[in-house]
């Protein structure tokens, strides 16, 4: 359903639109079911779509879809200021590259975590490029039934 929605709206519209008309010629009240149930579905089938865009699609290159390999590195620019914590830097990371077995294009945007060191401080910039050795992490999900699931937010 989802291949052509261009077209499955078009038809929708094209349905709707000779609906309505007809009913101009016919009585109104014989085919106001038909033009609300037409009308109903043009607007929820434009909103699934949209949802579906850009809410819930990745492209394939998305790290996520990276499958079992084994993640040695990591590349990619930092796109947000320094957000400092007790213990450590957070910056916003869009990825780049992944280093498994080979160089991998990929995108999506993670959370990178810098530990303070007093000696000798790491403070990153907006649009700094930052090759990391080691895996990521996933965000743990809740311990508890009720709390916040920050890893499906």
């Amino acid at each position: 359903m989802w291949k052509s929605p261009v077209i499955t709206q078009f038809a929708l519209l094209i349905a709707l639109t000779i609906s309505t008309q007809t009913s101009r010629y016919v009585s109104y009240f014989k085919l106001r079911h038909l033009n609300g149930v037409l009308a109903i579905a043009c607007v929820f089938y434009l909103g699934g779509y949209l949802t579906k865009v850009y809410h819930h699609s990745h492209p394939a290159t998305h790290y996520q879809y990276q499958g079992t390999k084994k993640i040695e590195g990591f590349a990619g620019i930092i796109n947000s200021t320094v957000t400092e914590r007790t213990n450590h830097y957070r910056y916003n990371l869009s990825l780049e590259m992944i280093a498994s077995d080979s160089l991998d294009p990929t995108t999506g945007t993670i959370h990178l975590y810098v530990r303070k060191d007093s000696l000798n401080p790491t403070i990153l910039q907006y649009g700094d490029r930052v090759l990391v050795q080691g895996a990521f992490y996933p965000v743990p999900g809740p311990d508890n039934p009720n709390e916040f699931d920050y890893k499906r937010y």
